[in-house]
Parts: C-alpha cells; structure tokens; sequence
C-alpha cells in the first residue's frame, strides 16, 4: 500500500519590531537582530514626496542587490501585521539614490539634509563608544531619568485631573485647563411641582439639586437655598426665580436659567468657582 509523502512548509518566523510614532512618522526598533528600520511609507512622510518614489528607489536598489528589505512583523491593535523595513545601514543608500536622481529639488535636499544629519550621529556616537563610553551612558542615563519623570508628571496629572473631576465635575476641570468651551454641558435633574390650589405645574431645582449643581459648576458649597435666592434678590434679578406656593410660597431658581443666576452669585473667574 503507497503512501503519499507530506510535505510540510514551514514559514520562517519574522523577527518582532517595536514600532513607536514620532513627528508623524513610524520608527521600529528590532530588538532580535539589534537593528533600527522605517517602512517605506514613513520615509515618504519624512522626505514630503509620493510614496511612489520610495518604491520606485527601494526596487530598483534591491534589483542592484545594493540592499535589502527587512521583513519583521510588529504589533498593532488590530494584531500582529507584517511590515517590510529599510534598515539603518540601507537608508543612507535610498537617500542618496534619491538625493542623486530625478526627484523634485525640494524633495533631493530633504533626502541630503537627512543624510548628513545621519551620518552626524552615527560619526559622534562611534567616536563616543570608543572614547568616552562614560559620558555617553550618562547622557543615556539622563535621558531616561527625564523621560520616568515626564511619565510620573503625567500620572500626577491625571490623579489631580480624575480628583477635581469626582469633586467638581467637568465643568471646573475644563476651567481650569483652559477648555471650557469645549465642555457639554449635562442636562440638569429638575423637579416638578403642581401648586395644590391652583393646579399649576412648574419645574424647580430642589434644595439639594441646587446644592448638587453649584458644587458641580463651581466647585463651591452651597449654604442653603434661601442663601442663593438673596444673592439673586440683592443683585436686582428677582427675575431668575420663581415663586412655588406648596404648603407656603417658596421661591426657586428657574432651570432654564440656572447657568445664569450660578454667574451672578459667584462670579465668572476661574478663581472664584474653583474657590482659590
């Protein structure tokens, strides 16, 4: 009885690349073969020109056998996504291709600009290794501490900005950041009362309501509700309230105006609201 041989194709596993975006352009870091690389689109992006033109260079270089392109795979949020890579020894060589050809001169400076600040930073980071290893570890160094600092200020911040959040509410914080016309407001939670005598049905912010706004809006804690009514009547706007008879007549703030009335008893000033 035959049987028929299995061939079993393996694929060859794609070294893993850090990608991380800066100034709008992609650079990845090979931590397995110890190598830097940027795909042909971000070197389009870098250099201003169609990606057309990288192509165009990246396939003829490679047709020459004067490079070669790295294929990794890296991952994103949709998964693991491979990506073909121009490493940091064939860049220079599509620069200067482009630099050398036919492209627009805008586009022929950028690539010799880009260039020789590479080879800049190639030249003074050998020149370091060989001669002053310790300064260049101590510049790593620096560089690391600022960069756990920057992360531990903008985790700070955040508590900060979560904690004025949960106290004041997003109308403070935006305030505070300088973004309160980009804030929605939330739609208040009125009450609404039928005078028994009249049977006339009017919205009213409640005592607590009114409490619960203002420490919101302003981050200030209301007295009482008789306390904001005679601020309102003492600056003349008796026209913000609206009297209720229940078992006796109180007077309210109008919801639909609350931001208003909020103004005139305390202020507009950041200073102010947020109680500094």
């Amino acid at each position: 009885m035959a049987i028929d041989k299995l061939t079993v194709i393996e694929r060859q596993a794609r070294p893993r690349a850090i990608a991380k975006e800066k100034d709008g352009v992609v650079l990845y870091w090979v931590e397995e073969l110890q190598v830097a690389g940027i795909h042909g689109r971000g070197l389009a992006n870098l250099l201003g020109c169609n990606n057309d033109l990288i192509v165009d260079t990246t396939t003829r270089l490679k047709g020459e056998g004067l490079i070669s392109i790295l294929e990794a795979e890296t991952l994103t949020p949709g998964g693991i996504q491979g990506v073909g890579l121009i490493t940091e020894a064939d860049l220079p060589k599509v620069l200067r291709r482009i630099e050398r050809g036919k492209a627009k001169a805008e586009t022929r400076d950028r690539a010799g600009d880009i260039r020789d600040r590479l080879a800049a930073a190639g030249f003074k980071l050998m020149v370091m290794l060989e001669l002053a290893p310790q300064q260049l570890k101590a510049q790593v160094d620096d560089h690391v501490d600022k960069m756990i600092r920057l992360q531990e200020l903008k985790n700070e911040g955040m508590a900060i900005a979560s904690s004025v959040m949960s106290m004041h509410g997003p109308q403070v914080l935006a305030m505070i950041m300088g973004q309160s016309d980009q804030v929605i407001q939330v739609e208040t939670s009125v009450t609404e009362v039928v005078e028994p005598e009249t049977g006339r049905s009017t919205k009213i912010l409640t005592a607590s309501q009114l409490k619960r706004l203002v420490k919101e809006r302003t981050g200030q804690n209301l007295k009482s509700l008789t306390a904001f009514t005679d601020s309102l009547r003492a600056a003349g706007r008796d026209d913000l309230l609206v009297p209720v008879t229940r078992n006796h007549t109180s007077e309210y703030p109008i919801p639909d105006r609350i931001d208003e009335a909020i103004a005139i008893v305390y202020g507009t000033n950041r200073q102010t609201l947020i109680g500094e």
